[in-house]
């Protein structure tokens, strides 16, 4: 089992960092075609039809290919106030339960982003802009980012079980 967990642990891993990278260029992607199109409105009198469009489909993408990543680096907002008064046996008790509260609550959201996104994509639904961009698109990239989500918590239950520590090049 513990060889199982590691093994996730390390597709985990890779998957999150990859998204992550990800998101990370849709970051710069934002930021040069804000900058590109802001000196074309005021310079040229030359503004792009799409770059507002895609700058909200691309930070869509920078949210959620970061979720996983940031569950990964323990930088997730919490409160452990009255949790780290418990003690250490019931602390980490009281982690798996939450942990696998939050597996069955983000699964059941994934399995409906991914329901939300093959919908879009059979009714061929595109935006109601000049682009007219499939919205099945940005549909995915939320199901692909919550699948990495909801795989980084099943690893964090998982390795709280098992008493396994994350991989090393976290």
């Amino acid at each position: 089992m513990i060889d199982f967990v590691q093994s996730l642990d390390r597709l985990s891993r890779r998957l999150s960092a990859a998204a992550a990278a990800f998101g990370c260029i849709a970051i710069l992607l934002i930021a040069i075609g804000v900058t590109v199109n802001a000196v074309s409105r005021y310079v040229f009198n030359a503004p792009s039809m799409f770059v507002d469009e895609y700058a909200q489909y691309l930070f869509v993408c920078c949210f959620y290919f970061g979720v996983g990543y940031t569950l990964r680096q323990g930088k997730h907002v919490s409160v452990n106030m009255l949790v780290n008064r418990l003690p250490e046996k019931l602390r980490s008790g009281f982690a798996i339960v939450i942990l696998s509260l939050s597996v069955v609550t983000i699964g059941v959201m994934c399995y409906y982003s991914w329901t939300a996104f093959q919908s879009t994509y059979r009714a061929g639904i595109v935006s109601l802009t000049p682009m007219e961009t499939p919205l099945a698109l940005p549909f995915l990239a939320v199901a692909i980012g919550m699948t990495i989500f909801t795989l980084e918590l099943l690893v964090a239950t998982l390795r709280s079980a098992v008493g396994v520590q994350p991989h090393p090049e976290t």
